[in-house]
């Protein structure tokens, strides 16, 4: 999502955008499942039940910040990733959408 070319953003570019110092978005074949959200949002998205994703969000690396899920389509069973995922920025209305 934030990579670019050759992977020349990396990490950086997730920070950035975020305002989040050690925020991070990958892993491998997470699998997550579709929540009744994701169910309502997205009626294909129903159909598939799991989403293996390589690019998780880290909604754990969100705490203690002013960022929050809006709405988490799929989770992973412990609760700590998600894909795809809408988070806000709290009241300043900064919407990311990561899938």
């Amino acid at each position: 999502m934030f990579w670019g070319l050759a992977g020349r953003n990396k990490e950086a570019g997730l920070r950035s955008i975020m305002d989040i110092k050690d925020i991070t978005m990958w892993d491998d074949d997470i699998p997550c499942e579709v929540t009744a959200k994701g169910k309502e949002i997205s009626p294909t998205l129903a159909k598939v039940g799991t989403v293996e994703s390589d690019r998780p969000f880290h909604v754990n690396e969100i705490e203690g910040s002013t960022w929050k899920v809006e709405a988490s389509l799929a989770d992973a069973k412990d609760g700590t990733r998600a894909a795809p995922v809408i988070v806000r920025d709290g009241d300043k209305g900064r919407l990311i959408p990561c899938v």
